[in-house]
């Protein structure tokens, strides 16, 4: 039936990077998922001051007030880190040291 191969053709990889503070880091898959979900390496995707992921869809980036915290490119996935927002919060899904978790969709 279509919805079996639908299923049959839907490729999950789960993978982890470790955050280097570039502002803006491409992560290659070799293809471009449907969707992407990151998290910190402790499962977090939020605290108090900080947004570590999230989950990015084509065409629908987790975004922050200074742009793009996690979004789908042509070959992967892009994400970043950001800068303080009105004193409070910041977009970190690459701060140096820190292990980060994905599951890719496509």
């Amino acid at each position: 039936t279509p919805s079996n191969r639908r299923q049959r053709q839907m490729c999950i990889r789960d993978r982890s990077y470790t955050g280097d503070d570039a502002r803006s880091r491409d992560i290659s898959l070799g293809v471009s998922p449907r969707a992407v979900f990151v998290v910190r390496q402790d499962g977090a995707m939020q605290s108090d001051m900080y947004t570590y992921g999230g989950l990015a869809l084509q065409g629908a980036p987790v975004t922050m007030r200074d742009g793009n915290l996690v979004e789908i490119t042509s070959s992967g996935i892009r994400v970043a880190r950001g800068d303080l927002i009105e004193g409070r919060f910041y977009a970190d899904a690459n701060r140096s040291g820190m292990s980060y978790y994905y599951i890719a969709f496509h």
